[in-house]
């Protein structure tokens, strides 16, 4: 069979001063004669220099490999297969690997990398361009697939600042709205003897509070009467007002200490302390944290005693589980990862926890400075200032102590 080789944008040139045609136009005059499979069809390299007079060397190889020139192209970023954002990055060839796009580590901080925990990535200027991120974390790669104008960048999951369940952003926490607030309890008895004696009895409970933007004002009270005799108590008055950034309480009035570490008492006086209801309910009590590694992208499933407690899906590489909710003090832990080509893996991660077991990294504060408070009279009133401090240290173990003087 004979066969015509022939490219579109090829252009012949007659000998007479007026003779110039298409060689498309051509080839279509001769399909009939010469008929061509279409995987016989092939793009000739050399057409594109023999349109001009001058021979020219063009090298079109790098299409040949299905490759693209490097450049500024708008393309859609995705992080382990999650849509980031639409935006124009810069691409520069690498030998071997075709394109591969041109970030930094301020990039990378903005995808959630977590670049504290690598250092040779956390001593880089922000400014440094970064083409291999596999340099600074292990088993992080980039694949640009141009056809549809998309970079995949695949980050271990570990290697992020994943967001516990239930997490608010601090910044959308809101204060509220300033308010009176009163609420009240109010039961009583009247009893008769067949002697013509007469009993009554009425007790009264009262919390009252006042809020005005991140201050809280709050009293809490009780009045009795008792066959004619009235007494009025007020059990501790309490300013007290959030500090983010600690994740605690700042509180000054009547109040009682923490009793974590020492035994909790009463007392007039200051104190800062952490505060778990300003961590979502997922980070809350102790549950450990699983670690394991992933060969593709896989769907990690963890049960206790046959029944699925988490999942989630993670890219290659290694991954962390740290936003288990509580769960029973002890037992066993299953977890199955399934690989994106069908084989599973297995392993158990034991574990028990006593009260005062904290999530690894978690620190639990305390810090009271004030005077001794009692309802008996003449009891002793002394001064004194109470410290604690716990640290979850591991899975395993967790380090707490107190000073109180």
């Amino acid at each position: 069979m004979n066969t015509v080789s022939f490219s579109q944008n090829a252009i012949f040139y007659g000998s007479g001063s007026n003779c110039v045609c298409r060689l498309s136009t051509i080839a279509f005059l001769l399909s009939g004669i010469f008929p061509a499979a279409a995987d016989d069809v092939y793009f000739m390299a050399d057409a594109l220099e023999k349109t001009h007079s001058t021979s020219q060397d063009i090298d079109l190889s790098r299409f040949e490999r299905g490759e693209q020139l490097p450049g500024t192209y708008r393309v859609e970023i995705w992080l382990n297969e999650n849509y980031i954002r639409t935006e124009n990055v810069s691409f520069v060839p690498v030998k071997g690997f075709g394109l591969a796009p041109e970030l930094n580590r301020r990039v990378l901080e903005s995808f959630g990398v977590r670049v504290k925990a690598f250092p040779e990535l956390a001593m880089l200027p922000a400014e440094v361009i970064i083409t291999d991120p596999g340099a600074f974390i292990p088993d992080a790669t980039t694949r640009l697939d141009f056809d549809k104008q998309r970079l995949d960048i695949s980050i271990p999951q570990s290697a992020l600042n994943t967001r516990a369940r239930g997490t608010v952003d601090p910044s959308l926490w809101d204060q509220g709205i300033s308010a009176l607030l009163v609420n009240y309890s109010i039961n009583g008895s009247r009893n008769w003897s067949r002697y013509g004696e007469t009993q009554e009895q009425f007790y009264t409970n009262l919390q009252s509070g006042i809020n005005v933007g991140p201050w809280r004002l709050r009293n809490y009270s009780t009045a009795t009467k008792n066959n004619g005799k009235q007494s009025f108590s007020s059990l501790n008055t309490t300013l007290s007002r959030d500090v983010q950034f600690l994740r605690g309480q700042f509180q000054v009035g009547e109040t009682s200490t923490p009793g974590d570490v020492f035994d909790s008492v009463m007392f007039r006086g200051t104190q800062i302390f952490s505060d778990d209801t300003m961590l979502p309910e997922s980070m809350r009590g102790f549950a450990p944290i699983i670690r394991g590694i992933a060969r593709t992208n896989a769907t990690v499933t963890v049960k206790q005693n046959g029944y699925t407690v988490y999942q989630t899906y993670v890219a290659p590489g290694s991954f962390e589980i740290r936003d288990l909710y509580p769960t029973s003090a002890s037992g066993d832990l299953e977890i199955v990862v399934t690989e994106a080509d069908g084989s599973v893996q297995h392993f158990v991660q034991p574990f028990s926890a006593v009260p005062v077991m904290l999530r690894e990294g978690r620190i639990k504060y305390a810090l009271s400075v004030g005077e001794y408070r009692t309802t008996k009279h003449g009891a002793l009133t002394p001064s004194f200032g109470l410290g604690t401090l716990a640290y979850g240290l591991n899975n395993n173990l967790t380090l707490y102590g107190g000073v109180l003087g």
